[in-house]
């Protein structure tokens, strides 16, 4: 009779994996220091997972749900009858928490981001950034549908070109020695977009003027 799997020696496995993988990459990587780690044996790892790779694709995928775990409601908030001042508002928000989890966690991110030299690894990235996109295109969708977003737009070229400049701006704040001034980032890009591509009346609730700030 096989042994079942337990769910919470499950849980530190992954945990330990993180943390192994964070501060030596995939390829660095031993089994003894995360069976060590979680306070288990290697043949109790093989009860959860089939390799190391096998566990780091789960502690990947438990990264990306995390990540996406900020999104979670927006299409809600897009649809509801709030004052797009509130709604921005809330937008600014989210982003900036998913920004932020992406600084707490940039070691493990830094991997994922970086370190993708074999086609699992790549598979994993190309699927996180095809779903980021996926999602951008449809909250442009509702914004259009509500007459926020001007007419002419091709919602599918813009979520190109805001994902692609999220891609960079992640890869820089995960290898950042530093931390960048994330909120101040962020509500640029935001009036960035608000001024090029919502309607004068979406612009006008929101107190956006459509002439630039004066610099003096």
């Amino acid at each position: 009779m096989s042994r079942k799997a337990d769910p919470t020696i499950r849980g530190r496995l992954l945990a330990a994996a993180r943390a192994e993988f964070s501060a030596h990459g995939l390829d660095g990587a031993r089994m003894g220091n995360i069976t060590a780690r979680a306070g288990v044996s290697k043949g109790t790892f093989y009860l959860h997972f089939r390799s190391k790779e096998d566990a780091f694709e789960e502690v990947a995928n438990e990264f990306f749900s995390a990540f996406f775990g900020h999104l979670d409601g927006i299409e809600a908030l897009l649809t509801s009858e709030r004052e797009p001042t509130e709604v921005l508002s809330e937008l600014h928000r989210r982003d900036l928490a998913m920004l932020e989890f992406l600084w707490t966690e940039r070691d493990f991110g830094r991997l994922l981001f970086e370190g993708a030299r074999s086609p699992r690894q790549r598979h994993l990235i190309e699927a996180f950034a095809a779903r980021i996109q996926e999602r951008v295109e449809q909250f442009l969708a509702i914004d259009q549908a509500r007459g926020r977003l001007l007419p002419g737009i091709d919602i599918r070229t813009l979520a190109q070109f805001i994902a692609g400049g999220f891609d960079r701006y992640a890869r820089v704040l995960l290898s950042s020695p530093n931390k960048p001034d994330i909120e101040r980032d962020l509500h640029a890009f935001h009036e960035f977009i608000c001024r090029g591509c919502t309607t004068p009346e979406c612009q006008q609730m929101l107190g956006i003027g459509t002439e630039p700030a004066s610099s003096s």
